[in-house]
C-alpha cells in the first residue's frame, strides 16, 4: 500500500497468487470445478482488481465524485479482495484436514454463514490456521462448534489465544493435587 492506503501491484499479485490456494480449497470443498477453471481465475485476479480499481476512477470522475469518495471506493474494492485472501488462507488449512467421507452439505447454512462472517477478516496466519480446523472439524462432524465459540474467538487478540492455548495444554494432573494413591 501506498501512503494513502492504495494498494500498488506488488500487494495485487499476492491477491492474485493467493487465489489458487482458495480456489483450490473450495474445489475441494466443492468439488465440480475444474483445474481449467483454477487456473483461468488465478491468471485474471490481478487483471480484475486493477481493473476494479480503474473502473472506480472514472466512473467516480464522470460522475463528478470527490477525490476523497473515489479513494474510499477503491478502498471498499481492496477489502472486499482482501477479504476474499484471508478466507482463501482458512479454507488452504481446512483442505488437508477434512476427512474424504465428510459432507460439508450436512453444516447448517446459518452456521457457514457465521464462519464466513468471521473468517474473511483473519489475516494473521497462525489465526487462519486455527479457523480452518474449526470448519473442517465441523465439516467432519457437525454440529461440534456452536456459533457462539466461533464469536468468542474472534473477539481474542493473539495473545489472548497463545494463552488460552497454553493453559489448554495443561494436564489437569497439574493442577490438581493428588494424594499417594492417585486419587485426589
Amino acid at each position: 500500500m501506498d501512503n494513502i492506503g492504495m494498494p500498488n501491484v506488488s500487494d495485487i499479485a499476492k491477491v492474485g497468487e493467493a487465489t489458487t490456494g482458495f480456489i483450490g480449497a473450495v474445489n475441494r470443498l466443492l468439488p465440480g470445478i475444474s483445474l481449467r477453471s483454477i487456473q483461468k481465475a488465478n491468471s485474471k485476479t490481478t487483471k480484475l482488481i486493477l481493473s476494479d480499481l480503474k473502473r472506480i476512477a472514472e466512473w467516480g470522475a464522470e460522475l463528478g465524485l470527490s477525490d476523497e469518495t473515489i479513494r474510499e471506493l477503491q478502498f471498499d474494492a481492496v477489502k472486499r479482495h482482501r477479504r476474499t485472501v484471508n478466507l482463501a488462507g482458512v479454507l488452504e488449512y481446512a483442505e488437508n484436514e477434512i476427512r474424504d467421507d465428510a459432507d460439508v452439505s450436512c453444516v447448517e447454512d446459518d452456521w457457514l454463514e457465521s464462519f464466513h462472517d468471521h473468517a474473511e477478516k483473519v489475516s494473521n496466519p497462525d489465526v487462519q490456521v486455527i479457523w480452518g480446523k474449526l470448519i473442517a472439524g465441523e465439516i467432519n462432524n457437525p454440529g461440534t462448534y456452536s456459533k457462539r465459540l466461533m464469536s468468542v474467538i474472534s473477539d481474542m487478540s493473539t495473545t489472548d489465544a497463545q494463552s488460552f492455548s497454553t493453559l489448554c495444554s495443561l494436564s489437569i494432573q497439574s493442577i490438581v493435587p493428588q494424594n499417594e494413591n492417585g486419587g485426589i
